[in-house]
């Protein structure tokens, strides 16, 4: 299964980007715009397209003018084929079309997640053998480091395995420990499959 699609952005760099159709509303002309402006405040943008909403402006709306407070002319909404540079219309409609594309890459994606099979838990007890090699001054220090704090005789580790999708579980004791290398050279029993030590006393 391949990865779940990322949007890339035409422009705005490492802002947050709103891409969910539940926060632009449709609205994606006021995205690209707020976007090209510098707006940094995603609620802002939301709160603009909830405007927009509301006020049923057109889908291609870019932003709500503002009149100058003295003069008459009312607040109306500006479409992108009413912003004057072109290279600027064309700016907005650049990332409209590219939020357009992640949104039907990630529909394809979500019913590629849908249509897999449901998947179950299984606990598999796998015979293994782990190395561990521990610094210490003597080989009855480098078995009691294999204690863990509580003093209980087995040890958990748990560890994400991603491959495997699961948790891989670790059940050391040191009880079980054998000696297979050192590199001190006063200890002189050579390792075994027997344990090679007992413990100090």
């Amino acid at each position: 299964m391949t990865d779940a699609p990322v949007f890339e952005a035409p422009f705005g760099g490492a802002m947050v980007h709103l891409t969910s159709p539940r926060d632009h509303r449709g609205y994606r002309h006021i995205v690209a715009w707020s976007v090209g402006m510098g707006a940094t405040s995603t609620d802002f943008v939301k709160e603009r397209c909830r405007q927009a909403e509301a006020e049923q402006a057109p889908k291609d709306a870019v932003y709500k003018s503002t009149p100058n407070p003295n003069s008459e002319e009312v607040p109306q909404w500006v479409r992108v084929g009413d912003i004057a540079r072109p290279e600027n219309r064309e700016r907005v409609e650049t990332y409209v079309k590219a939020m357009l594309a992640y949104e039907k890459k990630l529909k394809a994606y979500r019913k590629q997640v849908a249509d897999l099979p449901p998947l179950h838990s299984y606990t598999l007890n796998v015979p293994a053998t782990v190395t561990i090699t521990v610094k210490a001054p003597s080989y009855e220090a480098a078995h009691a480091a294999l204690a863990p704090a509580d003093g209980k005789p087995g040890h958990e580790i748990k560890q994400i395995t991603p491959r495997i999708n699961g948790t891989l579980l670790l059940l050391l004791n040191r009880e079980d420990a054998e000696l297979v290398a050192t590199d001190d050279p006063d200890y002189k029993t050579p390792p075994t499959t027997e344990r090679s030590m007992p413990l100090s006393t």
